[in-house]
């Protein structure tokens, strides 16, 4: 399924709602859009205590406002825990994107993680909201309109 609303749609309803506002399809988007959110983040490790749960918490409470202003749209999150660990972060975040319909991953609260996901986000023309990592490659040599 190609999504019809790329990368520049999303950061821009992201940046002004702190959400990425996209749909499906031409035809979907009219009736009832489905925005699917990603949280990836460590929720059984030593970070998961400043990120982790809370992550997913917060995120669900945003949608939640969201959807009180946007009553029209259908904003599903999902979850998963990285363990701090690329290999398993881009793993859930490829499935995610290529069989979930994921529009946006947020979180990402690693360098390592944010890394190996903003390589992927921009390969599929998506989004990612990096939350935690400190790394400079992430504005310089990895920098990327995808996250």
């Amino acid at each position: 399924m190609a999504h019809w609303i790329r990368r520049r749609g999303v950061l821009g309803a992201a940046s002004a709602a702190s959400l990425p506002l996209v749909g499906r399809h031409h035809a979907a988007a009219q009736r009832n859009p489905t925005i699917r959110i990603g949280v990836l983040t460590e929720l059984s490790g030593p970070n998961s205590v400043a990120t982790g749960q809370g992550s997913v918490v917060a995120t669900r409470m945003a949608v939640q406002d969201f959807i009180r202003a946007n009553p029209g749209l259908t904003v599903e999150v999902m979850e998963a825990d990285h363990q701090t660990k690329a290999d398993l972060a881009l793993s859930i975040a490829r499935e995610w994107l290529d069989r979930g319909d994921v529009d946006c991953i947020t979180c990402l609260n690693n360098s390592a993680v944010a890394l190996a996901v903003a390589g992927l986000v921009r390969e599929r023309d998506r989004v990612a909201l990096l939350t935690g990592p400190a790394s400079s490659d992430l504005t310089g040599k990895a920098c990327s309109p995808n996250h």
